[in-house]
């Protein structure tokens, strides 16, 4: 597991050895939200999936990835090949 982003009490990690598509986990206080971070439809990464998040925590979580979109592409490229 790599951490590749703090910001703002969330934690971005990328995992070795995961699977595609090519998403995040993103971790915030007890949540832990998987997010698609491939282009996805409209734009928009997808949640995956997501425990311990409510709405407003996992929207800022949406957008952070959303914002740094391209550097996490970068950075799943690098950790996956």
């Amino acid at each position: 597991m790599i951490t590749v982003l703090r910001e703002q009490g969330f934690r971005v990690v990328i995992y070795r050895n995961d699977h595609p598509p090519p998403h995040a986990h993103v971790f915030y206080q007890a949540g832990e939200a998987r997010i698609d971070i491939s282009e996805g439809q409209a734009g928009r990464p997808r949640v995956l999936s997501a425990d311990g998040y409510g709405k407003a925590d996992l929207r800022r979580a949406r957008d952070l990835v959303l914002r740094t979109r391209a550097e996490l592409l970068e950075q799943w490229t690098r950790i996956h090949g």
